[in-house]
């Protein structure tokens, strides 16, 4: 993140504060992210869990919930939950799509609340930014959650559950049926907890202690600022490009790896070459020695003509390029003499004839024949 945009300052609460319409004595509970019941936390427990903290400690708790709804039925499924399970609480939405007053809700609040209970949550951004913004966080003991906040320091991870490998098999067969990711995302994430128990504690620590929400959200923004700030990890980038770029040169001259390594594929298998992946579709394919030969109609007006049209407009390669493949194959003439005229690989000279080839502007003649 980029710590300097997300500073605190008492001047930037108490606006934000005032944007927001939250009164001095309300203890404000943020939450930010995709509010999606199952593309990011289920909001129950968080509801449940604010309404016990107010009645036990007497406080005026506000949730300012900032983000944006994945649509309006999910919207509203959000309001009427937060009515049935959150009495007590006040609510506020900060409009992801408003720059300020999703700012406003970091600068404004007075601690971080995110129990992600989702597979797609991975690193989890949203914590780190509020710690930059010198909030003390609580957090779903989940995945990415455990490496950035530490427990006790920067706030609380909360105790997680989810069933056992193997429980889960009925989900994997219906989304394999389906193919509903948001069913799929949805029956998993309703079986993950936390303990309540400990998270109404910790709540109530942070809302009733000021000395505490300021030195845990202190230790915080110290470690996003050391471990998280942009500067930070591009330097560690480079110190690990430098680092993958050694390894790659001592494969590269190692005679036991290098000789394969030159066969290897260059991206994944779902990324590959698809004229290599599917070599055996076509009766024959163009190489070296294919022969080219210009259609009596071809020139650069033609081709021009052509890529103008919106059924060649995915794909369009320079006009320049076009105009001497075409001249260069006023007669006969191979791949290879094409790719040395044109200052080329052979393997990039055969896409663009291929190209021009199903322009017509190009014929090839065929060495193999179709039995």
């Amino acid at each position: 993140v980029h710590c300097g945009d997300w500073a605190p300052s008492d001047a930037g609460r108490r606006a934000a504060r005032t944007l927001l319409g939250i009164a001095a004595d309300e203890i404000a509970i943020l939450f930010a992210g995709r509010l999606s019941i199952a593309g990011k936390a289920h909001p129950f427990q968080m509801f449940d869990a604010l309404r016990q903290v107010g009645e036990q400690t007497g406080r005026k708790i506000v949730l300012v919930q900032a983000g944006q709804y994945l649509n309006e039925a999910i919207g509203k499924i959000h309001d009427d939950a937060f009515a049935a399970h959150a009495q007590g609480v006040r609510s506020i939405h900060a409009d992801g799509a408003d720059a300020d007053r999703y700012a406003a809700a970091f600068a404004g609040a007075d601690i971080f609340l995110s129990l992600a209970d989702n597979s797609q949550e991975t690193f989890g951004i949203t914590p780190v930014e509020a710690m930059a913004a010198g909030l003390p966080v609580i957090v779903s003991d989940w995945n990415g959650y455990r490496d950035t906040v530490r427990n006790g320091v920067d706030g609380f991870r909360i105790h997680s559950w989810a069933p056992a490998t193997g429980a889960g098999e009925r989900i994997g067969l219906a989304y394999e049926a389906d193919g509903d990711f948001e069913l799929y995302s949805s029956r998993t994430s309703t079986t993950v907890s936390v303990d309540m128990v400990s998270l109404v504690a910790r709540l109530a620590d942070l809302a009733g202690d000021p000395a505490l929400r300021r030195r845990m959200g202190e230790a915080g923004r110290a470690r996003a600022l050391a471990d998280y700030d942009w500067a930070v990890v591009y330097r560690a980038y480079r110190a690990l490009w430098a680092e993958l770029a050694a390894i790659r040169q001592h494969a590269q001259s190692d005679p036991n790896t290098s000789a394969w390594l030159t066969d290897a594929p260059r991206t994944h298998a779902v990324h590959q070459d698809p004229f290599g992946r599917f070599a055996s579709y076509p009766t024959e394919a163009i190489d070296a020695d294919t022969l080219v030969r210009a259609a009596p109609h071809a020139d650069l007006a033609a081709y021009e003509a052509l890529i103008g049209q919106r059924i060649f407009a995915l794909w369009k390669m320079p006009p320049d390029i076009a105009a001497h493949l075409i001249a260069a194959a006023a007669e006969p003439v191979s791949v290879a003499e094409l790719a040395r005229h044109i200052g080329q690989g052979v393997g990039v000279t055969s896409e663009l004839v291929a190209r021009l080839a199903k322009m017509n502007l190009v014929t090839l003649d065929p060495t193999a024949s179709i039995l």
